[in-house]
């Protein structure tokens, strides 16, 4: 059974997360620029997807390394709501 969006929390707006810290990774032919997400580990394909993930949810990693982040998901969600 699929659930809606709004039942699982989706976000008013449905943009992508501004938590996301994007790095460039490469460029390609076939998939034109992609870059990386240092938070959640995500990665954003320019050729195949519209917008970046929603949500953003920190790495155990990236939690560790700067203490000021509150693992707040971004975009009306926190990590534990």
């Amino acid at each position: 059974m699929r659930r809606s969006k709004k039942s699982l929390g989706w976000p008013e707006n449905g943009q992508p997360s501004s938590r996301h810290v994007w790095k460039f990774f490469r460029t390609s032919a076939s998939t034109g620029v992609v870059e990386h997400c240092l938070r959640c580990g995500a990665n954003f394909v320019e050729r195949a997807d519209v917008r970046g993930p929603v949500y953003c949810h920190p790495t155990r990693t990236w939690m560790e390394t700067p203490p000021d982040d509150d693992g707040a998901l971004g975009e009306n969600r926190t990590m534990f709501g």
